[in-house]
C-alpha cells in the first residue's frame, strides 16, 4: 500500500517558537514532517511541509 501525504502551507507572523508549535500538533497526532522549507515571504513567515503517516 501506498503512503498518503498532505501539503501544508502555513504563513503568518515570524515569531519565536512557531515551528515548535506547528511540529508539536503533528506529532502528537502521529503525523510525520517527510520534508520542510521555511522562507520570508512579503515579510511574512511562510512554512510549506509534506506530511505523510507514521
Amino acid at each position: 500500500m501506498s503512503k498518503k501525504h498532505i501539503a501544508l502551507t502555513v504563513i503568518g507572523p515570524g515569531k519565536r517558537g512557531t515551528v515548535a508549535r506547528i511540529t508539536e500538533v503533528f506529532v502528537n497526532n502521529d503525523a510525520s514532517i517527510e520534508e520542510s522549507h521555511m522562507v520570508r515571504l512579503g515579510g511574512e513567515f511562510a512554512v510549506i511541509m509534506l506530511l505523510g503517516e507514521q
